[in-house]
């Protein structure tokens, strides 16, 4: 039953991309379909092929498509990471999986990139938070971008910035402008493509984990 409701829904999507194809695109971008609201994703000069992707939102039957690149996130949040990670990866999907479903059932939302076949190569999974902080002053609803995670081989093509563009334009529908990310400390390629969209460090989190030895920086 869930695997009918999961290809049902599928079935649906690539319907509705087929019914509503992308218009012609300006040659400086990629020939990559419609985002999320409209326009189409951009492609960096010089990096990756030509291949069409389009950004779609994620309903909770279809959580286990992210399955692959949260494995990929987590994998390279294993080799970077200061502190550790869950050292199994299909545990930790687990985990993650049951926040993504409840995220997805309200909580949030969830954007997926994907290919011509409906593969999922990108997506971002985002929390809403509702009213005032009592730390930041956002100015009533904010967001928490959860997850963002790109193929290990589409890395550096875009793919990351465009599912964050497709972000600000879901939160700007709602009327949310405020968010807030992490990062773990060794991520450097994410960080910097946080800072490069205006976002700063805000809040630094320690960690103490019962039978893990962790080397002081410096």
């Amino acid at each position: 039953m869930v695997r009918a409701c999961r290809q049902a829904a599928r079935e649906s999507l690539l319907h509705h991309r087929a019914a509503h194809p992308a218009p012609a695109q300006h040659p400086e971008v990629a020939d990559f379909g419609l985002l999320l609201g409209g326009g189409p994703l951009t492609r960096p000069n010089g990096h990756n092929p030509r291949m069409d992707l389009a950004v779609d939102r994620v309903p909770p039957e279809l959580v286990d498509d992210l399955r692959e690149a949260f494995i990929a996130l987590h994998e390279h949040h294993r080799e970077v990471a200061a502190v550790p990670v869950h050292e199994d990866a299909g545990r930790a999907w687990e985990l993650r999986r049951a926040v993504y479903r409840e995220v997805l059932s309200g909580a949030g939302f969830g954007l997926a990139a994907r290919d011509a076949e409906g593969q999922v190569v990108g997506y971002a999974v985002v929390k809403l938070h509702s009213g005032p902080d009592d730390t930041f002053p956002y100015r009533g609803d904010h967001a928490e971008v959860y997850s963002l995670s790109v193929l290990p081989d589409l890395r550096g093509a875009g793919i990351g910035s465009s599912l964050l563009d497709a972000v600000d334009r879901e939160l700007e529908a709602q009327g949310i402008t405020d968010i807030s990310i992490a990062a773990l400390v060794g991520n450097d390629g994410a960080i910097r493509l946080y800072e490069r969209r205006g976002l700063v460090p805000g809040e630094i989190v320690l960690y103490r984990i019962t039978g893990l030895h962790h080397e002081r920086p410096g």
